[in-house]
């Protein structure tokens, strides 16, 4: 087994693209630019989540995971685009969105989880709360 393949995150994603093929080939002669962008999106999040796995944890592992997550968010645009148009299916959009929702759902945790960095390679900024200040009692004078 591949390092990817046990990511929660790429299983879901990779379940998206499977499922985003099978869908989107009933629209390829009507919306063929649509389909191929909804096609590549989801695969290319798939992708990006594999090549995380391969470089580990460094800057470039957060990085790919970032924009596997951008690459969901499209996907999202582009399947509630094809809704609106009547294009797809409202079962068809709801299982896709469904998957679309859970690989955001995993790829969000798997920023969370990376992000956790062992107390030495904090910065003590982490550690303010920007929302939790109190204000100055004369602020308002």
């Amino acid at each position: 087994m591949k390092s990817f393949e046990k990511l929660d995150a790429w299983k879901v994603c990779h379940a998206l693209v499977l499922a985003t093929w099978k869908a989107t080939k009933p629209i390829l002669d009507t919306e063929r630019e649509l389909a191929h962008r909804l096609r590549y999106v989801t695969l290319r999040a798939a992708g990006r989540l594999a090549f995380a796995s391969a470089v580990g944890g460094s800057p470039m592992f957060m990085t790919a995971v970032i924009r596997a997550d951008g690459y969901i968010a499209e996907a999202g645009y582009v399947l509630d685009l094809l809704r609106v148009m009547g294009t797809v299916p409202d079962p068809t959009w709801q299982e896709l969105d469904g998957l679309r929702g859970r690989a955001s759902f995993y790829v969000t945790k798997l920023l969370h989880d990376s992000y956790a960095l062992p107390d030495d390679l904090r910065s003590p900024l982490d550690d303010l709360d920007m929302f939790d200040w109190d204000e100055p009692e004369d602020w308002q004078k």
